[in-house]
């Protein structure tokens, strides 16, 4: 990949694909494309998928260490913005409490949650099985949008998660 981009509102990044990494890569945007273009790719959309789950799985501190061109710094903290009364405040709230085998067991769940929604976006027809018979638009709606904002979801309680376990 790319040099890191600068941020503007209008640059299409790993964050702004919704997947809540904090990170925008130039060239992002083209991942992202072909992840649009998914239902209609015929080839390759295994390997891109695959990709894409190895990414977004990999912590933003990780990434930062491996060379591969991200910003070191998250723009948004998940952990944070729910202790602050933000978006998942609720969940941070009800898990703080929790035991850590719990909390670690939560972790397990929503990631592999998170690898089968990943699943799905490379073959829908192992969630919706009459996924042909569907508008063309509800198809498109399902694999760019609803399954993706699922992943982000699940990946901001993942961060949540570990933050709780971090500052035990």
């Amino acid at each position: 990949m790319g040099p890191v981009s600068t941020a503007n509102p209008g640059d299409v990044g790993a964050y702004e694909a919704g997947y809540g990494t904090g990170v925008v890569v130039e060239g992002a945007s083209v991942v992202w494309g072909a992840v649009k273009a998914l239902p209609k790719l015929v080839g390759g959309a295994g390997r891109l998928v695959k990709g894409l789950r190895n990414f977004f799985r990999t912590s933003t501190d990780e990434l930062a260490g491996q060379k591969r061109g991200l910003a070191s710094k998250p723009t948004t903290n998940a952990y944070d913005e729910a202790l602050a009364g933000g978006r998942h405040a609720g969940f941070a709230e009800n898990y703080a409490g929790r035991s850590t085998d719990e909390i670690e067991r939560a972790i397990r769940s929503l990631q592999k949650q998170a690898d089968d929604h990943l699943e799905w976006i490379e073959n829908p027809y192992q969630h919706v099985p009459d996924f042909d018979k569907l508008d063309p638009r509800q198809q498109q709606a399902l694999v760019t949008e609803k399954w993706p904002s699922d992943i982000q979801r699940l990946q901001e309680q993942i961060d949540i998660l570990q933050g709780v376990l971090e500052r035990r």
